[in-house]
Formats: C-alpha cells, sequence, structure tokens
C-alpha cells in the first residue's frame, strides 16, 4: 500500500484503439486526483480507508495505491454499488451506499459518491469510503457535543426480499451500541 501514488484498474471489457484510448484519458484526467486524495487522507487519517473515482470508459482510480486488484482480472468498476448508486442517482448531490464487506479488508465499509458531470453527460463518480465503525463514532461524537448524552441513529431504507418493490428501513447505526 502507497500514499504517494494511487490504483489505476481497467475494467476487462476495455479492449480495442476506441475504449482504450477513451480509458487512458480518463486515466489521465483521474491520476490527477491522486493527490488531492492524499492530501484528503492526510487530514482525515485513518476515518478514510479509500478515496476512488471511476468512469464510464471502465476505469478505477483508486486511493492509496495497491495490489489489491492485482488478483481480480475481472474487476469492472462500472458494476460496483459504490460506482452504480452515483451514477444512477436522481441528481448530482453526494449519495451514500449500502454498507458492505470490503473483499480485501473484511471491514463493513459505506461509500459516499458523487456523479462527475461534465458537457451535459455523466461521465464517471468520485467518492470516500469509510467503515462503519467510524460513521458510528463520527455520530456518537457529534451527539455528545451537541447535547451532551444525545442518542443518534442511522437509519436506512433496505429491499424487501419477501415483498419485491418494498422497502423496509432498519437501524444501521445506533450511538448507544457497543463498540467492539
Amino acid at each position: 500500500m502507497t500514499f504517494s501514488a494511487a490504483t489505476v484498474v481497467r475494467a476487462p471489457w476495455v479492449k480495442g484503439a476506441e475504449k482504450e484510448i477513451a480509458a487512458d484519458a480518463d486515466a489521465r484526467r483521474l491520476g490527477r486526483l491522486a493527490r488531492r486524495f492524499s492530501q484528503v487522507h492526510a487530514v482525515q487519517g485513518q476515518d478514510l480507508k479509500w478515496s476512488l473515482a471511476g468512469s464510464r470508459s471502465g476505469l478505477l482510480v483508486g486511493f492509496p495505491g495497491s495490489g489489491r486488484y492485482r488478483d481480480k482480472p475481472q474487476y469492472d468498476p462500472t458494476k460496483r454499488p459504490w460506482y452504480t448508486v452515483a451514477i444512477n442517482a436522481p441528481d448530482d448531490r453526494p449519495v451514500w451506499g449500502n454498507p458492505y464487506v470490503d473483499a480485501s479488508t473484511g471491514l463493513i465499509l459505506v461509500s459516499c459518491i458523487s456523479r462527475i458531470h461534465t458537457q451535459g453527460a455523466n461521465v464517471g463518480v468520485v467518492g470516500v469510503e469509510v467503515t462503519l465503525e467510524t460513521m458510528r463514532r463520527i455520530l456518537l461524537d457529534f451527539a455528545r457535543k451537541s447535547t451532551g448524552k444525545m442518542r443518534s441513529l442511522l437509519v436506512r431504507p433496505f429491499p424487501r426480499k419477501d415483498a419485491p418493490g418494498e422497502v423496509e428501513h432498519r437501524v444501521v447505526i445506533d450511538t448507544r451500541s457497543a463498540t467492539r
């Protein structure tokens, strides 16, 4: 793992001159984010697990740089939940994805991602990932500072498996829950 460079990954379908040229152009543009990602990670420290950007051309730029995709030749950033939740959002505001278990660390992560919009088109997404434990701690710290002992809950809608098209709301974070 390195905090001086980003990881760049192409989706397996990026083949042929036209697609490769588009992905290379996005790599040059999004690669410049590595410096900004580095600055954000320096300020946020361990609270921030990953910064990432993905493009419609099938490119992923992830920070900090690592070899975590080396054994995943079929990795397609455009199919990942962090990408699809933002690219399909109704507007350009940042959106939170559903918590998921990160394959490389085993930690439960939550993505906050926003679309990249240029010349009237959605061309990709950019955002960060934090652990669910970090979110719980941030909410707890906020609750303590605002009122002393206030309870904070983060509630998310989840699709119901027994009733397609319907959702149920569940508590994702409760600041009164025991810490690990």
